[in-house]
């Protein structure tokens, strides 16, 4: 009669243990620890270096990213836009980006092309008379 009364409490002991696994859980990332005392610039176990290169390239590129390089997936695709309806065409250097026209059904006041990532390498587009400079690298 006594084991009957220590059952409800046995069974929420077990199930409490269970809830806790003993480990992190398999999608959380573990830290490493240090000893207490040590200073993490000694004790670390792995060390990160930061990557260095150009930004991935934002949705909308602008005559003013003049001068920056982005970084495009192969694959990938972004969009250049000119605010002046009546500007020429960008001049292209390289074929790893294809720029394509966007014809708009509208006047939007813009024009704008599609940029493409088709090939490792780099790409660069200009304005008439280096009025803007923008550079792709492709990987």
């Amino acid at each position: 009669m006594a084991l009957l009364k220590r059952l409800p409490v046995l069974v929420l002991a077990g199930l409490l243990a269970g809830c806790t696994g003993g480990g992190p859980p398999h999608d959380l990332p573990t830290v490493p620890q240090t000893a207490p005392g040590a200073t993490p610039s000694t004790d670390r176990t792995t060390t990160m270096t930061p990557t260095t290169g150009p930004a991935e390239a934002p949705r909308r590129v602008t005559p003013d990213d003049s001068g920056t390089t982005f970084s495009l997936r192969l694959g990938a695709t972004s969009a250049f836009v000119l605010r002046d309806p009546s500007a020429p065409d960008p001049e292209v250097d390289g074929s790893s980006v294809l720029v394509i026209p966007v014809l708009n059904i509208q006047d939007a006041g813009v024009r704008e092309w599609e940029l493409r990532a088709v090939a490792p390498g780099t790409t660069t587009i200009r304005g008439a008379g280096a009025s803007y400079e923008i550079t792709f690298l492709v990987q």
